[in-house]
Order: C-alpha cells, then sequence, then structure tokens
C-alpha cells in the first residue's frame, strides 16, 4: 500500500501537476499576448523593450511547450504500465488476463524516459534558435571575449554606452 501511494504522489507531481499548471499558464499568457499584438497593432508604437519582452515570452512559452511534448510519453507509459500492474495484482496468479508483458513495456519505459531526460539537454538549444537577442550576447560572448570584459565593466562601473543593450531583465 505505501509503495502505490509513493507511485502515485511521485507520478503526480513530475507529470499530471507540472502539464496542468504549464499549460492553464501557456494558454493563459498566449491570450494575452494577443490581446497585447492587437493593441500594438492598432496603435502602432512598437518600441524595444517590448521586442525584447515578447522574445524572451516567446523563448519561454517554446521551452515549456517542449518540456509538454518531451515528458508526455514517458508519463503516458509510466501511467499505462503502473496501472496494468496494479490490475495484475489484484487479479491474482490464476487469472487468465494476467499475462502482460512487462518487458515490453520496460522498453518501451527506457526509450520514453530517453526522450524525458533531453528535456534537461535542449533548453540551451531552444534560447539559440529562438532568442535573436540571446544568440547576439553569446556571440559577444564566444568571440569578443576580451571586449565583453571591457563591455561588462562600463555597465557595472554605471557608464552607459550607446553598445550596452538595455534589458528589463
Amino acid at each position: 500500500m505505501l509503495s502505490f501511494v509513493l507511485d502515485s504522489v511521485y507520478g503526480l507531481s513530475i507529470t499530471i501537476v507540472p502539464f496542468l499548471i504549464i499549460s492553464v499558464l501557456n494558454a493563459l499568457i498566449i491570450r494575452r499576448l494577443l490581446h497585447r499584438y492587437k493593441r500594438h497593432k492598432r496603435i502602432n508604437v512598437i518600441t524595444e523593450e517590448s521586442i525584447i519582452r515578447m522574445e524572451f515570452t516567446v523563448i519561454l512559452l517554446v521551452v515549456s511547450f517542449v518540456f509538454i511534448v518531451l515528458n508526455l510519453p514517458y508519463c503516458f507509459v509510466w501511467c499505462k504500465r503502473f496501472f496494468l500492474s496494479r490490475k495484475g495484482m489484484h487479479e491474482g496468479p490464476g487469472s487468465s488476463d494476467v499475462g502482460v508483458d512487462f518487458d515490453n513495456y520496460e522498453g518501451v519505459l527506457m526509450i520514453t524516459r530517453v526522450v524525458f531526460y533531453m528535456n534537461y539537454c535542449v533548453n540551451f538549444f531552444l534560447y539559440s534558435v529562438t532568442g535573436a537577442y540571446f544568440r547576439k550576447e553569446l556571440k559577444i560572448l564566444v568571440f569578443y571575449k576580451s571586449q565583453y570584459g571591457e563591455y561588462m565593466n562600463c555597465s557595472r562601473n554605471g557608464n552607459s554606452s550607446p553598445t550596452t543593450p538595455q534589458s528589463w531583465v
């Protein structure tokens, strides 16, 4: 019984609860973005700050959707395997329906677990693909390392130069 409770809490805490929270919040964010887009289209005022905010919002939406997509297969297979194992335990050894092929599910579970773990590896690439501002700063960091040090010292001392990006982040 304790194993069932712990497995249920585990399954809910790493899959279903985050899916629900992320899905609801993403829907609310997209709704708000559409309203803002319509308002900006009417007013026809676009600032650099609004562009940067929109870019970061898109990056975070992409990261959260990829989280859902990469975790959903593991969640599905884990839940199916879990419920089949519970069903097999309740039917007992004399039942004819107990012949569930757990080896097949174990292989599928391992493959989906790899996809699940990929979520922790792809965020850098998602930032690089979706964020022009991120790519610009990464390029400065990698290719202009000595200049970047001066750039950071300038912004730390409070001296603002035209090349210093201004952001709310």
